[in-house]
């Protein structure tokens, strides 16, 4: 499941990357779809210009997030457990994996 945030028509993530201006897509990640979250949406989502894309991991609790810079992606967070995140951009939040999943 993604979340997205932006002003846009729905759009399959699956099938093509939200049309602009999303700001922010946040993908719950699941064993079956975790390569697809990791290497093919975030591979869509930087040609589609998406300024941060988080994926998020309740199995094994953890956040990996990424924010386009120069078009591409740079890692921004790899946080698991009990260790805290905090994202300054696109919106300030602290974010726990642990917490996430309780």
């Amino acid at each position: 499941m993604d979340i997205v945030n932006g002003n846009y028509e729905s759009s399959s993530a699956r099938t093509s990357p939200p049309p602009s201006p999303a700001r922010w897509t946040c993908a719950t990640s699941c064993p079956s779809a975790r390569q697809h979250d990791l290497l093919l949406k975030r591979e869509r989502y930087q040609r589609a210009s998406v300024p941060h894309y988080w994926v998020v991991d309740p199995n094994d609790p953890r956040i990996l997030a990424w924010q386009l810079r120069e078009g591409e992606y740079v890692s921004v967070a790899d946080v698991s457990g009990a260790e805290a995140w905090n994202s300054p951009l696109p919106f300030a939040v602290t974010l726990v994996p642990d917490d996430l999943v309780r």
